[in-house]
């Protein structure tokens, strides 16, 4: 039930950069609310991998936390 939350926010993010990049035609700037969602989706199947035993997809996710929280930092310089 946790990796389809986390994947439902993953989803979620998705929508949102979406809905941005299309009010926005011209914007090619990554959303700060795509990342957020992102990295709490990701966060959620991390929890779920290393709960459910499946430790490599459990540290995959949380690189992709890691890197998507660098992007963030970045964005907000």
């Amino acid at each position: 039930m946790l990796a389809l939350i986390g994947l439902i926010l993953i989803v979620l993010a998705w929508i949102i950069q979406l809905a941005v990049l299309m009010k926005k035609k011209k914007s090619k700037t990554i959303n700060k609310w795509f990342i957020l969602v992102y990295m709490i989706g990701a966060l959620v199947l991390t929890y779920d991998g290393f709960t459910g035993g499946a430790t490599s997809l459990a540290i995959a996710n949380l690189v992709a936390v890691v890197v998507a929280g660098l992007v963030l930092i970045k964005l907000k310089k």
